[in-house]
């Protein structure tokens, strides 16, 4: 089981983020350690959050646990408009969705 991130924090009560994509591929655009933007895919009913092998490369991400098709890898930080979450461990696999 993947922890929730070990800070979290908003700018108000209420943050509101441009959706982009479709209503059957909603992405939103994301910060990651500071770089980017990214575009993730909102998923709902994930329980982890995921990245595409190749971004975790790019951003030499510290691998935790490595497998043949995916890692869990941690990330210090995403940004999604005004929400901020620190200390992150997320999947990374070689497969994409998009």
């Amino acid at each position: 089981m993947v922890e929730p991130p070990r800070i979290t924090n908003l700018d108000s009560a209420t943050v509101d983020v441009k959706m982009l994509g479709s209503k059957t591929l909603p992405l939103v655009e994301a910060r990651l350690n500071g770089k980017g933007p990214y575009k993730l895919l909102v998923d709902s009913a994930a329980n982890v959050t995921l990245l595409q092998m190749r971004v975790a490369d790019e951003l030499k991400l510290p691998i935790l646990r490595a497998g043949e098709a995916s890692k869990l890898v941690s990330l210090a930080s995403i940004q999604v408009g005004g929400a901020h979450f620190q200390d992150l461990v997320v999947g990374s696999s070689v497969q994409s969705r998009l």
